[in-house]
């Protein structure tokens, strides 16, 4: 967001016209040289003359606005409980925003007789651009370093997205939720207020200009126009409220956020023009409502509540509108809000937002170790410092024209050029995984059958003109396991093995129905043993139903598995992490250990946890026959071809003795298989 808008110092019109919360003019005020305004004849427009035009004042009470704002989001994105709400500082800003920058070009159309929309958008992109493009640049660098292979992608759509300021249109039709942003979030989803903001400033600045030109001297028309923009946003609101993220990204659903100040702006320079100088109770009254409820909603209002989605957004709006007010006027909040730390945070509160989510990002608890407050601490000591540079060495010497004339425009086009090409370069994903090298008995991978029989005894010896029927099912990790499982069956020279595995499936949980296909499969295939291979989406039935209400569904799968004489080996699901490192539930791996129990002669339990999590911790790699193996894919769920390998002989030892399966060649683990697309899915997922 534009957190760091430019002051109120613009010049305005000389005596006797109403300006942003300005007072009369005073004997200091500047001169400068005007065209005289509309309705005078030809040769007087063509005369110039000097005309006295007051400063818009500064007030140090919006510095302090938003330094409060930017602390909400710090607070929030810390992690904190009690900042839940924190994120409406955003809006906060929204409306700050509209209430500045609608204040400034009334006062030029009043002081020039016209608006230089160029000179408008040019101060804007002065004054945001250069440190959004130093923050994509570190973001890149951030992503060729440290971001997961499987994020490139995203991560690139994302960044050029926010280069162009669509990032809220861009995480909108990617599914990408904001609420999410503690689970694998992009490095530039704070940047989707940018957008809105930026939009903002491309559309709103000829609607006032056309407006005001349309009736001269007569603001009531824009007071018009922009109530009824608001009432099209929040009606939009309203029809979207199911959709949250379309609510919450859509420029057009929270643009009545912004609308707001900017009304706020023109009732300041109309029968407001003294809010800075005349104590006004029931502005300070209203402040103070105001700031007791916008700390109640920063402690209470969570993302998830469909109150927001339902005008609860263009509501906060209205307390930001009077806080604005309270932090102009004369009374208590103006003077909370002009303590100088808050002051300080305020101007360089641009810099703070770009800058500390990347950071925070970077300086993540897996990676420092560091408990809430500590890492709270340090993240702020690395951000604080970066954006004061920022401010002094790079926003403020660009904004004051440090790039004069054409070379501003031909530095503006190369650094973006150079930006976008460097976010490129520095995005694209490794290539997908090669083959692996041959087995050895020294990679520790088990190449000689168990010496137990796990169903029992020896069923019968398995030739490959009688070959053993083994039938695969499972879900998502079972299709990873699956080029792995039957390579090595098809290696033995004496097993016929298939599988059937579908994404996002459970026993609990999915549309897949398992009970009549796999009743299907059995009878035509006629298998001698099955292999079921899942747990991970019914861990949440679990959760809420209990491990009791799972046992029956888990016995029903087992009766029809084994109806035609099959035996059942289930496979327990491996220690998986999210992204951040914290491992998922593992609740229906025990249920299975429970069923193999009760059904000893038919059924078997095979533990991964050894095979691709030893010791009982997830690990990315394992050593292999010519060292390091990447088993796992960057999700921290799924397999890459080591870890498929590595399954497969698991499975294949498990199954072995009871039929006497031949031991298969070594070079079974080099075969074609590895290069299967699916290793490869997405883009980099398991990179070399």
């Amino acid at each position: 967001m534009a957190m760091g808008l430019e002051r109120v110092t613009r010049e305005g019109r000389g005596a006797g016209v109403h300006n942003l919360v300005a007072p009369p003019p005073s004997p200091q005020a500047r001169h400068i040289v005007v065209a005289d305004s509309p309705g005078i004849g030809a040769p007087a427009r063509a005369e110039r003359r000097a005309v006295s035009v007051p400063r818009l004042p500064q007030h140090p009470g919006l510095d302090g606005v938003r330094g409060a704002a930017v602390a909400g989001v710090l607070f929030f994105h810390g992690g904190f409980t009690w900042a839940k709400g924190g994120y409406l500082g955003v809006s906060t800003f929204f409306t700050l925003s509209g209430f500045l920058i609608t204040g400034l070009l009334v006062h030029e159309r009043a002081a020039r007789g016209a608006i230089d929309l160029g000179r408008f958008w040019s101060r804007r992109f002065r004054r945001l651009m250069p440190a959004l493009l130093v923050t994509l640049l570190g973001i890149a660098l951030y992503a060729a370093l440290l971001s997961d292979s499987d994020q490139l992608d995203r991560v690139r759509a994302d960044m050029l997205a926010t280069l162009a300021y669509v990032a809220n249109w861009r995480f909108l039709l990617s599914g990408q939720r904001y609420e999410d942003l503690f689970a694998a979030p992009s490095p530039v989803l704070h940047a989707w207020s940018l957008g809105v903001e930026e939009q903002f400033y491309l559309f709103f600045p000829p609607v006032v200009a056309g407006v005001l030109a349309l009736t001269p001297g007569r603001r009531r028309a824009l007071v018009l126009v922009l109530g009824g923009l608001v009432a099209g946003s929040l009606a939009l609101s309203v029809h979207f409220h199911h959709d949250h993220n379309r609510v919450y990204y859509g420029t057009d659903t929270r643009i009545a956020e912004i609308l707001l100040g900017a009304l706020l702006a023109l009732w300041a320079a109309g029968p407001g023009a003294d809010l800075a100088v005349r104590r006004r109770s029931t502005l300070a009254v209203g402040g103070l409502v105001a700031g007791v409820g916008t700390l109640w909603a920063w402690s209470a209002i969570a993302q998830t509540n469909s109150r927001l989605y339902v005008g609860g957004l263009t509501g906060y709006g209205l307390l930001s509108t009077l806080l604005v007010a309270a932090a102009v006027a004369p009374g208590p909040m103006r003077t909370v809000f002009r303590c100088a730390p808050l002051r300080w945070l305020g101007l360089i509160s641009y810099g703070v937002y770009l800058y500390h989510w990347p950071i925070f990002l970077w300086l993540s608890p897996e990676r420092t170790g560091l408990p809430l407050v500590p890492l709270f601490v340090v993240r702020l000591a690395v951000t604080i410092p970066v954006a004061v540079a920022s401010y002094h060495l790079i926003e403020q010497p660009i904004r004051h024209g440090a790039l004069p004339g054409w070379r501003a425009l031909v530095a503006a086009l190369v650094a973006v050029g150079l930006t976008a090409l460097a976010v490129v370069a520095a995005t694209v994903p490794p290539g997908p995984p090669s083959r692996l090298v041959p087995e050895s008995t020294t990679s520790g991978q088990g190449t000689s059958p168990p010496n137990t029989l796990l169903f029992g005894g020896l069923v019968r010896t398995a030739t490959a003109t009688e070959p053993l029927r083994v039938l695969i099912v499972g879900d998502s990790v079972s299709y990873d396991a699956e080029p792995g499982v039957l390579a090595i069956f098809q290696a033995s020279g004496a097993a016929q093995a298939t599988a059937v595995n579908v994404l996002g499936f459970g026993l609990a949980f999915g549309p897949y129905d398992w009970r009549h296909e796999w009743a299907r499969l059995v009878a035509e295939r006629h298998p001698e043993v099955v292999v079921m291979f899942l747990g991970g989406w019914d861990e949440l039935f679990i959760a809420k139903e209990g491990a009791e209400a799972y046992r029956p569904v888990l016995d029903e799968a087992i009766a029809l598995l084994t109806a035609g004489g099959a035996k059942l080996l289930l496979v327990g699901m491996p220690i998986t992490v999210n992204r951040a490192g914290i491992p998922y539930p593992r609740i229906v791996p025990n249920a299975l250990r429970a069923a193999a129990a009760r059904h000893q002669s038919t059924v078997g339990f095979l533990d991964l946890d050894p095979v691709i999590s030893p010791g009982g911790r997830f690990t990315a790699y394992l050593d292999g026959p010519a060292g390091r193996e990447r088993v796992r894919k960057m999700d921290g769920t799924h397999l890459c071809p080591s870890g498929s390998a590595r399954i497969g002989r698991a499975i294949f030892n498990a199954v072995a003795a009871s039929w006497a399966l031949p031991e298969p060649p070594a070079d079974w683990r080099a075969g074609d298989w590895a290069l299967n697309p699916r290793f490869n899915n997405p883009p980099g997922a398991c990179p070399q």
